[in-house]
């Protein structure tokens, strides 16, 4: 996918989307005394792959086996804290094209979590005139905020649009910015239409001071 094009060529991107978090590895995999400990639990649920890491944190994506086919089953963050690995976040695609585009560290109040920018391309049906169901497209940048201490990400998105056809019928571009435990998504709503709806504040929840 290429997402710079994406970017560039966005009317006004973006829904609200908030807090991420499913079962799965959270129970079979929550942690371990060492990566290896994470990896070889890993293994006997599915075929994990280490897609980005910084110092003391790893994004995996996890494929599982289904019918004789292998399937995306999401990406699970993995973080190094107090002589453990464990579980600080994850995103399920869900069957959608996506791609991670940027992974970094963040710290609010002290506390140092991560990052995600992540990329999508969902498919979907409309109904532009009441009646007549067409087929769509939308396509989406957002930015999961991970803290270790909630094992959860919030997710917000600046950039969306919906397109029929080729053509952009729904669209959102907003600025994001953080201010202390929330984040606020300025820009036009007027167009953003019901796919591409996105709450001006978004509640981190991290841990205060």
């Amino acid at each position: 996918m290429r997402w710079l094009v994406l970017i560039a060529l966005l009317a006004t991107p973006a829904w609200a989307d908030f807090v991420v978090e499913e079962p799965g590895m959270y129970y079979a995999c929550p942690k371990g005394k060492t990566w290896d400990d994470v990896k070889k639990c890993l293994e006997k649920n599915g075929r994990p792959l280490v897609i980005k890491q910084l110092a003391g944190a790893k994004i995996v994506r996890l494929d599982q086996l289904e019918n004789g086919k292998w399937f995306d089953a999401g990406i699970y963050i993995y973080v190094e804290q107090a002589k453990q690995w464990k579980i600080a976040g994850s995103f399920f695609g869900r069957g959608t094209e996506y791609e991670l585009l940027d992974f970094k560290p963040l710290t609010i109040f002290n506390h140092t979590g991560y990052r995600l920018d992540i990329g999508q391309a969902t498919p979907l049906y409309v109904q532009l005139d009441g009646l007549t169901t067409r087929p769509a497209t939308r396509r989406t940048y957002s930015t999961l905020f991970c803290s270790p201490n909630n094992k959860y990400c919030t997710q917000a998105t600046r950039l969306c649009e919906v397109l029929v056809y080729g053509k952009a019928y729904w669209t959102f571009r907003g600025d994001m910015k953080i201010n202390g435990n929330e984040v606020t998504i300025t820009g036009d709503r007027k167009i953003a239409g019901p796919f591409c709806g996105q709450a001006e504040r978004v509640f981190l929840g991290w841990m205060s001071p």
